[in-house]
C-alpha cells in the first residue's frame, strides 16, 4: 500500500505530535507500507526505510511555529494542501493518512482524487482552543467543530491517540468504528556516562526533581515553581531541573524562580537533543508533571513509566487515561498539594521505591508490540492483512527495539 501521510507539524521535532506522527511513519514502514509524509519545511528529516520526506516551500522570515494555533499555521496549512494535491497529481496512492487539521485536506482531496482518507486524531481541535483563550461560541471554535464533524464523518479509518479524545470523537461519529492507539516513546538508549555527568552537574549529594517538555501555559509551570517554594523550606537542598522551553519562556520561569525565593534552587537546561533525554530521567530522584487542565496525555508521561522512575503529577484528565495511584503519586493541582507528594517522595525510600516499580510494570501497557498490532488493526480495514510474518518480534527488531 503507498500511503501519502500529511502532517501540519514541524516533523521532526522533539514535542508530542511530531514524535507521534514518526512513530507512526516508522509502524506503516515496518508493516511493509510506503509513505510519503508531506510536513511542513521545519524540522529534521530521520531516515526510516519505507519513508520519504516531503516538504512545502518555506515561507520568508518564519523559522519557528509555537505549539498551538497561530496565524503562521495558516499559510503553512495551505501549502500542505497545495503539495498533497501535487503528490496525487504526479502519483497513484492507496490512501490518504491525515493528521489534526491536516484532515480538512483529506476531506477536500478524497472528492477531487477519490482516494480514501484516514484520520489521525491526536487532539480535539475545540478543546485545544478552549485553552488557548477561545471561548465555546467563538466564532473560530464554532468553525473548527463544524469542520471537526466533516472530517469524521468523511474518514474511512478513524485513529485516536489518547482515551481521553475517544466520547468526544464517538460523539461526533456515530455508528463509526474508532481506533485507539496508545503511544510508544521512541525508545532512545541511556548513555551511562552523560547521566553521570548531568546529575554531577545537578549535584550527586542532592535530591533532584526532573520536568522535561513544552513551557506552554497549560503545562502548569507557576504551580511547580510554587511548590517548590513550599518544597524548599522543608528540603533546602532540593534541586528542580527543568527541561525544555524557547529562550524567552526560559527567562520568565527564572524571573518567577527569583520572585519565589528559589532562583538558586532551579536549573534551566533549555531545549536538549531527543537522544538526551532519556539519560536526564536516569539522573534524576522524582520526575514531575503539574498540568492544570486538558485531556490529551503529555507525551513525556510514557517516556517517564519507561524511565522508572517515582513520578509525582496533578490528578487531572489528562494524566489519569495513563497513570494511576499504583503507578505515580496523584495529587490536587494546588502547590500546596504537589509539594507534599513531592516531599513523601523525597522522604520516603520505600514509597520511591514502590512508585519506581510500578512505573516500570505500567510502561509494558505502552510497549511497541502493542503500537504495532493496533496500527495494523486499523489499517485492517483498507485491507492490509494483521502481522503474523514477519513476526511483531520482527518488526520491532526492524525499529531498533528488540524485546
Amino acid at each position: 500500500m503507498r500511503i501519502l501521510m500529511l502532517a501540519p507539524e514541524p516533523v521532526y521535532t522533539p514535542r508530542g505530535t511530531p514524535i507521534a506522527v514518526l512513530n507512526r511513519c516508522r509502524a506503516l514502514t515496518a508493516l511493509g507500507q510506503q509513505v510519503d509524509l508531506v510536513t511542513y519545511p521545519l524540522g529534521q528529516d530521520v531516515a526510516v526505510p519505507g519513508l520519504r520526506w516531503v516538504r512545502t516551500p518555506r515561507l520568508p522570515g518564519l523559522r519557528r511555529v509555537k505549539i498551538g494555533p497561530s496565524l503562521a499555521k495558516l499559510p503553512l496549512d495551505a501549502l500542505l494542501l497545495w503539495e498533497a494535491g501535487r503528490q496525487l497529481r504526479r502519483g497513484r496512492y492507496d490512501v490518504i493518512h491525515t493528521v489534526e487539521e491536516a484532515g480538512v485536506a483529506g476531506w477536500l482531496l478524497r472528492v477531487i482524487f477519490r482516494v480514501p482518507y484516514v484520520h489521525d486524531v491526536h487532539s480535539d481541535m475545540g478543546t485545544v482552543l478552549r485553552d488557548y483563550g477561545f471561548g465555546p461560541r467563538h466564532p473560530v471554535t464554532l468553525l473548527a467543530r463544524w469542520l471537526e464533524r466533516r472530517i469524521l464523518a468523511g474518514a474511512k479509518v478513524i485513529i485516536v491517540n489518547v482515551p481521553g479524545s475517544m466520547p468526544l470523537v464517538t460523539a461526533q461519529a456515530p455508528g463509526k468504528q474508532v481506533h485507539l492507539i496508545t503511544c510508544w516513546p521512541l525508545g532512545y538508549r541511556v548513555d551511562p556516562a552523560l547521566s553521570a555527568k548531568l546529575r554531577s552537574n545537578w549535584g550527586d549529594d542532592r535530591p533532584v526533581i526532573l520536568y522535561t517538555g513544552s513551557f506552554e501555559p497549560y503545562q502548569g509551570l507557576p504551580l511547580l515553581l510554587e511548590a517548590m517554594a513550599l518544597v524548599q523550606d522543608a528540603l533546602p537542598q532540593a534541586r528542580l531541573v527543568l527541561v525544555g522551553g524557547r529562550p524567552e519562556q526560559v527567562a520568565d520561569v527564572k524571573q518567577r524562580a527569583a520572585r519565589l525565593g528559589i532562583a538558586e534552587s532551579i536549573i534551566c537546561t533549555g531545549l536538549l537533543p531527543s537522544d538526551e533525554i532519556a539519560s536526564c530521567l536516569a539522573a534524576a530522584d522524582v520526575l514531575v508533571s503539574s498540568r492544570r487542565e486538558g485531556i490529551n496525555t503529555p507525551y513525556k508521561i510514557y517516556e517517564y513509566l519507561r524511565a522508572g522512575k517515582p513520578i509525582v503529577a496533578t490528578r487531572t484528565a489528562s494524566h489519569l487515561d495513563v497513570l494511576n495511584d499504583q503507578c505515580a503519586a496523584l495529587t490536587q493541582p494546588t502547590p500546596r498539594a504537589f509539594a507534599a507528594a513531592l516531599l513523601a517522595v523525597l522522604t520516603d525510600p520505600a514509597l520511591a521505591d514502590r512508585l519506581s516499580q510500578a512505573a516500570t510494570e505500567r510502561a509494558g501497557d505502552f510497549g511497541i508490540g502493542t503500537f504495532l498490532q493496533q496500527t495494523a488493526a486499523a489499517y485492517q480495514e483498507l485491507g492490509v492483512p494483521a502481522p503474523s510474518v514477519p513476526t511483531v518480534q520482527t518488526l520491532m527488531e526492524s525499529v531498533g527495539e528488540a524485546g
